[in-house]
């Protein structure tokens, strides 16, 4: 009796544990899906914050903050006007790369050492130094 009932347990706790993985794959698959598409401000931040639903909803997984991040760091670049100065553009863009890099540390903290996360970390510090090119320093 003992056993049937821990084999019960199990089984229920795989299939509630396999459900949640693939409602996980699916909104996944729907978003990333969205990312060669997208080509408008309010679209990259509307994906952004689909993305960071899911990582909110599934902490164990890195890749939801990659993408909110990415997500993130595209919008801001687009929301550079388009007049080709170069002054300072910091309020617009520091917003979101204060948000990507929050974001993206938490996908290095789960994911540690993955290239795609320092990617986006480069592409965070290029959205700085795209805002104030004249007041941006990094080392």
């Amino acid at each position: 009796m003992k056993n049937l009932f821990s084999f019960v347990i199990a089984t229920m706790m795989m299939t509630t544990l396999f459900g949640q993985n693939e409602k996980y794959i699916k909104a996944m698959e729907a978003n990333v899906a969205k990312v060669d598409s997208n080509n408008s401000v309010e679209g990259w931040k509307e994906l952004a914050n689909s993305f960071e639903r899911i990582a909110v909803a599934e902490k164990t997984q890195w890749e939801p903050y990659y993408y909110a991040a990415f997500a993130n760091v595209m919008a801001g670049t687009l929301s550079m006007p388009q007049d080709g100065g170069f002054g300072d553009n910091s309020a617009i863009t520091d917003p979101m790369a204060d948000k990507a890099e929050q974001l993206i540390n938490k996908a290095a903290e789960i994911g540690k050492d993955n290239s795609e996360i320092y990617c986006v970390k480069k592409l965070v510090f290029g959205l700085r130094m795209m805002g104030n090119p004249n007041g941006q320093v990094y080392d």
